[in-house]
């Protein structure tokens, strides 16, 4: 496997964390990119998907200032002693659609994503869990059905409960060939249409081959700083409990 790393140090509100861009050759021709945050005593890897475009572009730091929910709260998992790796785009979706149009329900996504999973296996032998957000819920669910075997759970946040034009519900993916624990988180208050609460329901009733399927839905948090509740910065993106809902999650990892 081809890839090239750039470590440098980051300063968490708890610990030195031992951050690497990593780019992998995946593809002909394609490259895909990720971040590894690494705290001294991880307990587990989190393969971290963003929501909309999943355009990070890493490369150039502009994913420090980026609102989605586990982008601005990845720090809150690595004070929780695990190690982060957020996925960009790979290198030909970096155009104005990004991974929209289908991309995240690909065999070309997945191929890119098992580079990514073996990626982390050559450098630690701590478990992998995909956790997704909003549409990076599609990427994260597809990428369990088809690589089950190489993963140890799966946590869906803001799950897309609506087919269109942009990408697949989750609920419309063969939940039933994964077989590792699987937490559906949900706001109680999302009013994104396209990511209603009801779906976590439907996500714990179709992954029944799952070794453990747990769903929560939260309330409260800050009142919302848009008026689009598909954005980040609503109840959609859990503003004002972040760390509510990653202490939750971390729990459910490491039970």
């Amino acid at each position: 496997m081809k890839y090239t790393l750039l470590t440098f140090l980051l300063l968490t509100s708890l610990a030195q964390v031992e951050a690497s861009l990593v780019t992998l050759d995946t593809r002909p021709g394609v490259t895909q990119q990720i971040i590894v945050e690494q705290p001294s005593n991880s307990k587990a890897n989190l393969v971290l998907f963003s929501g909309g475009k999943g355009k990070l572009r890493l490369n150039s730091n502009k994913y420090k200032t980026n609102k989605n929910f586990l982008v601005r709260s990845r720090h809150l998992f690595t004070d929780n002693n695990y190690t982060v790796i957020l996925v960009d785009a790979p290198s030909d979706k970096q155009g104005r659609l990004g991974m929209l149009k289908g991309f995240r329900n690909s065999q070309k996504h997945v191929q890119d994503i098992k580079a990514v999973i073996n990626y982390i296996r050559s450098i630690n032998n701590k478990p992998i869990w995909l956790i997704g957000t909003s549409r990076g819920t599609e990427s994260a669910a597809y990428a369990a059905v088809h690589l089950n075997s190489k993963i140890d759970g799966l946590v869906l946040t803001s799950s897309i409960s609506k087919t269109n034009n942009k990408g697949t519900s989750v609920t419309d993916l063969p939940l039933d060939r994964i077989t590792v624990p699987v937490l559906a988180i949900h706001h109680i208050q999302d009013a994104c249409k396209t990511t209603r609460p009801s779906v976590v329901k439907d996500i714990k009733r179709k992954a029944y081959n799952s070794s453990r399927v747990e769903v929560k839905l939260f309330t409260g948090g800050d009142t919302p700083i848009s008026s689009n509740p598909c954005q980040a910065r609503t109840y959609h993106g859990y503003l004002g409990i972040e760390a509510e809902v990653v202490d939750y999650a971390s729990n459910f990892i490491s039970y």
